[in-house]
């Protein structure tokens, strides 16, 4: 099986690299079964903590020449770089090219639900992807229930859809953890729940938006993506929540999404932390938003 690793080497790697690797790191432990991986050329190696755990061949060109080839020409086939394989994965939206079978994670379809906050170019390519995908991959796995429906929606037939949560390693918290990370961050009141993305599957109507509450002005965001100036723009999305119960939120004092923190040292984020404080004021700070193009 060759397994696609491209976003171990992207400019912000994060949740689908992360995905990537423990998923394979899962499939190595099969000894029945023997993994390679496929990514474009590079200059440097992956973060030491996102190096994938199988050997990666890469193709002869570029990330951006790549998948152009890919989904315009169809070439060059994975093969090129790995020699023969019995099934291709392709981890992103980029369908790569192969005379394998293939099986395509989507992570999202959010180019069809949120389009304007995509490039003309990122418009035109993901859209590819998707007509590709349509037309090669044999099966499709979707990380939740909403993904899954989405690409129903878009055309893909229900024998062809597989829900695969995320890869990820878990680490049980002791109940010396627990008690440690009371003590360094002050927890010995109630405290709040990160949900991360809000998706059906969670049942979240029962809970509050705890941002919303004092800061239902548009334009908030969370999230940018890092291409075509989107964060100096403010062109984003606000997918990270924090969510609390109402006799909670009656002691919610302040809300802020702190849109310097996106800039951090020495690699930017695409994603803005989500502050809130309960029952007092805490340390104050400027989020930035008074810079920000409305």
């Amino acid at each position: 099986m060759a397994i696609t690793f491209e976003q171990s080497w992207h400019a912000v790697p994060g949740g689908i690299a992360t995905s990537t690797v423990e998923l394979v790191r899962a499939l190595a432990a099969d000894h029945h079964l023997d993994a390679v991986g496929v990514a474009a050329l590079h200059r440097r190696p992956a973060p030491e903590t996102l190096t994938p755990p199988v050997v990666v061949h890469h193709l002869p060109l570029p990330r951006l020449a790549l998948f152009e080839m890919w989904h315009r020409l169809r070439w060059p086939p994975v093969e090129l770089a790995t020699g023969p394989v019995d099934v291709v994965h392709g981890t992103i939206i980029a369908v790569p090219a192969s005379r394998a079978p293939l099986v395509l994670t989507v992570h999202d379809l959010a180019f069809l639900t949120h389009p304007d906050h995509f490039t003309l170019r990122g418009n035109r390519f993901f859209r590819r992807a998707l007509q590709l995908a349509r037309h090669h991959a044999q099966l499709v796995t979707c990380p939740s229930r909403a993904t899954l429906e989405e690409c129903l929606a878009a055309g893909f037939e229900a024998d062809r859809l597989r829900l695969v949560p995320w890869g990820v390693r878990v680490e049980e918290a002791t109940a010396g953890d627990v008690e440690r990370s009371r003590q360094r961050y002050g927890l010995a009141r109630p405290y709040v729940f990160f949900c991360g993305t809000v998706e059906p599957r969670k049942n979240l109507p029962r809970v509050i938006d705890a941002y919303r509450l004092h800061r239902p002005e548009p334009g908030r965001y969370t999230w940018w993506d890092y291409r075509a100036g989107s964060f100096h723009k403010n062109f984003g999305m606000r997918i990270d929540h924090l969510l609390i119960t109402k006799s909670l939120a009656a002691r919610m004092v302040w809300a802020e999404v702190d849109r310097e923190a996106r800039k951090g040292k020495p690699l930017p984020s695409d994603h803005a932390p989500l502050v809130i404080d309960i029952d007092q004021p805490g340390h104050a700070f400027d989020p930035g938003w008074a810079k920000t193009p409305r």
